[in-house]
């Protein structure tokens, strides 16, 4: 029996949302559809690569990937290090890609919502989960420079964090070092 192609929540959804958590367990996985989001869990860190899988194409397309704080094996958190090698694998296919980082006060999303309850659970992930709408640019007249103003953004290494985003609800690093 294989495991691969196999994942916890909406895969079908998943393969054409234009938003995508990804998960670790059917806690979390759990925990995450709660706050409405888009998802699909592995069955542990060692699955979590096969999680392309599900997807579909990812290009053009924002994906939150939501480790855990947990410790297991030699890995000092086996779960961060195998999303950071998914974040990459997903950069290199043109997505869009953002973390939604467990605060060290808890093990995993299931026990952050657990802990602090659905709506405190749900605004946090809200705030990763946002995608700007697309507002048309002004007319301007030819041969004046735009002095239309983008909202501020970050980039980091392909990963994207809008300024507006909690620095104690998430953790978006450059190549998803330290998760």
């Amino acid at each position: 029996i294989t495991t691969t192609g196999l994942g916890f929540g909406d895969p079908a959804a998943a393969a054409t949302a234009h938003v995508v958590s990804l998960a670790e367990g059917i806690a979390d996985t759990t925990a995450l559809e709660l706050a409405g989001a888009v998802v699909v869990g592995a069955c542990g860190a060692d699955q979590i690569k096969h999680l392309i899988g599900l997807v579909g194409d990812p290009k053009g397309r924002v994906f939150i990937l939501c480790p855990q704080n947990d410790e297991g094996g030699k890995a000092k958190n086996p779960s961060r290090k195998v999303f950071g090698e998914l974040a990459e694998v997903l950069q290199q296919r043109g997505a869009i890609v953002r973390s939604f980082q467990t605060p060290k006060a808890w093990k995993d999303p299931a026990a952050w919502l657990q802990d602090t309850g659905i709506e405190a659970f749900r605004a946090a992930w809200a705030k990763v989960a946002q995608v700007p709408k697309a507002v048309p640019a002004p007319v301007q007249p030819a041969g004046e420079a735009s002095k239309t103003e983008r909202p501020a953004k970050k980039k980091l290494s392909g990963v994207e964090r809008p300024e507006a985003l909690d620095e104690g609800a998430i953790a978006i690093v450059a190549g998803f070092q330290g998760f």
